[in-house]
């Protein structure tokens, strides 16, 4: 319900934050009509090429974080995805937790998309 609404919101915004913080290329979310940003729960990141894709995904599921594939016919062609998905109860101890995991396990995929 609604008070599940705020802390969920807050937890995606500090997710995509700390993967930015981490050098990774975060697709922004939207704009509405109305000019408000259209944050979501889900918060996807650009690896770009599908194999890479499948190895960094397959690398932190085996680190014990689970995001989601995004390859190519359900994304562009050099578009791959991997899509992050918070809950309203995950805690911020969580979150860091993760954070740390996949900067850990960045670090054996140089060839991703940075800012």
């Amino acid at each position: 319900g609604p008070a599940l609404f705020e802390p969920l919101l807050a937890n995606a915004e500090y997710l995509r934050e700390g993967l930015r913080g981490l050098g990774l290329k975060v697709i922004e979310p939207g704009t509405l009509p109305d000019g408000t940003v259209a944050t979501t729960p889900v918060v996807p990141v650009m690896v770009g090429d599908d194999w890479q894709a499948v190895l960094l995904w397959k690398a932190l599921f085996d680190a014990g974080v689970y995001t989601n594939v995004a390859v190519h016919p359900a994304v562009p062609p050099g578009g791959a995805l991997l899509r992050t998905s918070l809950m309203a109860t995950h805690t911020r101890e969580q979150l860091d937790r993760a954070l740390a995991t996949i900067e850990k396990t960045i670090s054996g995929f140089p060839d991703l998309p940075r800012v």
